[in-house]
């Protein structure tokens, strides 16, 4: 499921891998490429663990994908999830903000500079808790119908969700 340059069908690429596992699973099962990044439950320093480290991951496996020459999997949507603990304190709030807008400026990036020589890529940034939302977030990305949708990124992180 692991290419050494891009992404095939789904990786984990930052955090821990037995977080994400079921949605790296659950991806197998749609027409798409799947990155995930999962945030530390706890941490010291939010803004590098859930901010720095996962964008630079991110971008680094985003340049990776640029150079990647597998046959077919430009027209595959490439789908970049960020998966963030639930019950977080006040600075893990706003580095979790900054992150969710972190993620949303990357999708928005690689679809306006990529254009049509990329696939269509959106963005879901969720808590832990909302899995199951990732992976009918993923499933739809996957359908035919919805492949005029590229640069969104699907914040399932407040109770209502958004999208932009």
């Amino acid at each position: 499921m692991r290419s050494t340059t891009g992404i095939d069908t789904a990786t984990c690429i930052y955090g821990e891998q037995e977080v994400v596992a079921p949605l790296i699973e659950a991806a197998a099962a749609y027409d798409v490429r799947l990155a995930v990044a999962s945030m530390p439950r706890r941490s010291a320093e939010p803004f590098v663990e859930w901010l720095s480290r996962p964008a630079a991951a991110t971008v680094t496996r985003l340049r990776r994908l640029a150079i990647d020459t597998t046959s077919g999997s430009a027209a595959r949507p490439l789908v970049i999830a960020w998966v963030f603990p639930e019950a977080i304190t006040g600075d893990e709030q706003v580095a979790r903000r900054a992150a969710v807008e972190a993620l949303r400026g990357i999708v928005q990036s690689i679809t306006r500079e990529k254009e049509s020589d990329w696939p269509p890529t959106n963005g879901i940034a969720a808590e832990r808790r909302h899995l199951a939302s990732v992976v009918a977030t993923v499933a739809f990305l996957g359908e035919p119908s919805a492949a005029f949708t590229a640069g969104a990124t699907f914040d399932l992180t407040s109770e209502l969700g958004e999208m932009s």
